[in-house]
């Protein structure tokens, strides 16, 4: 009955998700109309495939992972491949860089259930402090003023020195991981919803940080389990940024433009407003930056 369930639930996600594929290529223009069956297609074998129409419905291991989440080590999660609309779903953005919303596949990954911590930071310099204007100090404060080549120093120190497991490396997120973690299974602007009014219970923005970062994991989780990933600080990922980008994105598992002068960062941070720490916004800086209110997000595969 669990199985029959939960394929009854993924069965209607994918309707759902048709629906608005359908919705879309009625209104696209003849240019975009192909890329938009594209999507269609896509999704329509997906459908077959949760059907049962794939052959074994998986091993009890899998079984056990109904949530599509299990734990990997302290403070990583997996997360199961799947497929989701990327961008400005709702088409009301205003940010052309969002836009066209398109489908996305990911395979399998982990990724850290917080920002990555000062005095996890520490373990790799020991005498590491945030930059005053982060507001932050405490071991359990999110690191910043860290570039995205030094976040990578970072990463490699990591994968030398503590590897997650076996056959898995830690490295930066892309930006279509980063999202389909942040949106949670939904199609709003916030995983909390589609009122603003929902942020204050799981993000430090504009209206509640009193100008500063927080320590990592005071606010509601979202329903995969993972703290602040809208606003606090935003998240250098492994793209390249190309404000164009997503007109060309493919469906499998887009690792970003092969070259950029600008990198993304993601997530938005505590001096921003309800708009700008939405699940789709996306925002271009130099790899050399250093900043206070962008940090580090850890993935793994």
């Amino acid at each position: 009955m669990l199985l029959l369930s939960l394929v009854a639930s993924s069965l209607n996600r994918k309707l759902i998700f048709l629906s608005y594929l359908l919705s879309l290529k009625r209104k696209a223009s003849m240019p975009n109309r192909m890329f938009v069956s594209r999507m269609l297609l896509f999704s329509l074998g997906t459908l077959i495939f949760l059907c049962g129409c794939g052959g074994s419905s998986g091993s009890s291991a899998s079984e056990s992972k109904d949530s599509g989440i299990v734990p990997a080590s302290v403070g990583m999660f997996l997360i199961k491949s799947a497929a989701f609309p990327m961008g400005d779903i709702a088409g009301d953005s205003g940010n052309e860089d969002e836009s066209p919303s398109h489908l996305v596949s990911v395979s399998d990954f982990y990724i850290s259930t917080h920002e990555v911590t000062l005095g996890e930071f520490r373990n790799y310099v020991p005498d590491y402090h945030n930059h005053l204007s982060t507001g932050c100090n405490l071991e359990n404060c999110p690191v910043t003023n860290v570039s995205w080549d030094e976040a990578q120093g970072y990463i490699s120190w990591l994968n030398s020195s503590a590897p997650l497991s076996s056959g898995i490396t830690y490295r930066m997120c892309t930006e279509a991981e980063w999202e389909y973690a942040a949106r949670a299974g939904t199609s709003s602007k916030w995983s909390c919803g589609a009122d603003a009014s929902c942020l204050e219970n799981v993000s430090w923005f504009l209206e509640n940080s009193a100008g500063r970062a927080h320590q990592v994991k005071q606010k509601n989780a979202n329903a995969l389990g993972l703290y602040d990933m809208h606003g606090n600080l935003q998240e250098w990922v492994e793209d390249w940024y190309d404000p164009d980008y997503y007109a060309t994105s493919p469906i499998d598992n887009p690792t970003g433009p092969e070259s950029g002068t600008l990198r993304s960062v993601r997530g938005g941070y505590f001096g921003n407003d309800a708009s700008q720490v939405r699940s789709s916004e996306r925002q271009g800086v130099a790899q050399n930056l250093h900043s206070f209110f962008i940090g580090i997000r850890l993935c793994a595969q």
